[in-house]
């Protein structure tokens, strides 16, 4: 993980060229639903978008659907949660945001960042998809004085620029 305030953790070199190819090319499949992954030295791993089989179980009420949100299956997270005590831990989780720009919106944070703390010790990167393809991407990484994931790099072009204010009317 990155600390914006502290020197760089290992991994600030992920993702690579081959990584984010593999992310863009599993954001335009997934269009205009969320791709959602993580990322390891070793390589991508893509995760089924479970926000729709957690509306069918009915154990939990949300207001999201694929095309506005993400959620990992128990499996995916659990994998993630065992890979962080390997030698190839998951270094940046990914997902896309279809139509509305590459910015780590309040819904994000809420859901990365537990008592003022990062959720998983991960770098977080969120992909701009649109019918027309990937516009770019940016990674945020955890600062430790504002306790929330921050732009650390972007990727291409992506919407918003990097001094716009998140988008109006998007959830979140």
């Amino acid at each position: 993980m990155t600390h914006v305030d502290d020197r760089p953790a290992p991994g600030g070199g992920i993702p690579t060229r081959e990584h984010l190819a593999r992310i863009f090319a599993a954001a335009v499949r997934a269009f205009p639903a969320e791709a959602c992954g993580f990322v390891r030295r070793s390589g991508v791993r893509e995760c089924e978008n479970a926000v729709e089989r957690r509306h069918a179980d009915g154990s939990r009420t949300f207001d999201r659907t694929v095309t506005t949100g993400y959620a990992f299956t128990a499996a995916d997270l659990l994998e993630l949660a065992r890979s962080l005590d390997t030698d190839d831990p998951v270094l940046v989780i990914y997902h896309s945001h279809p139509n509305v720009g590459a910015y780590f919106s309040a819904e994000d944070q809420r859901y990365a960042v537990t008592d003022g703390s990062p959720t998983y010790p991960v770098d977080h990167l969120v992909v701009d998809v649109t019918p027309s393809g990937v516009r770019g991407a940016r990674k945020f990484g955890f600062c430790a004085r504002t306790r929330r994931y921050v732009p650390i790099q972007t990727y291409g072009n992506p919407m918003p620029p990097d001094d716009f204010p998140p988008i109006e009317g998007h959830p979140g």
